[in-house]
């Protein structure tokens, strides 16, 4: 009978222990899962600014090229103009 008594004994602090670790293992997974959320976020923001940085870089572009070609024809215009004179 004591030998029955001290198994469960056992077991009841076995399952308490297993207890204690299923409630700890449970709030690390809601942390994990908050930072895996965040993470979702924050990796959203970041494709977002990406994109919208790509735009105004090719936006950029374009006026660069637009500048570009209104020097060449100004320099042309004056070259034009000293010709004259």
């Amino acid at each position: 009978m004591q030998q029955h008594a001290q198994e469960r004994a056992r077991l009841t602090f076995k399952r308490e222990s297993l207890l204690r670790e299923v409630a700890n293992l449970s709030r690390e997974l809601e942390v994990r899962s908050c930072e895996l959320e965040q993470l979702d976020s924050d990796s959203a923001a970041v494709t977002s600014l990406t994109n919208s940085t790509a735009q105004e870089i090719s936006h950029l572009q374009e006026k660069k090229q637009a500048l570009l070609r209104c020097a060449v024809d100004l320099k042309e215009m004056i070259e034009d103009s000293l010709d004259r004179f």
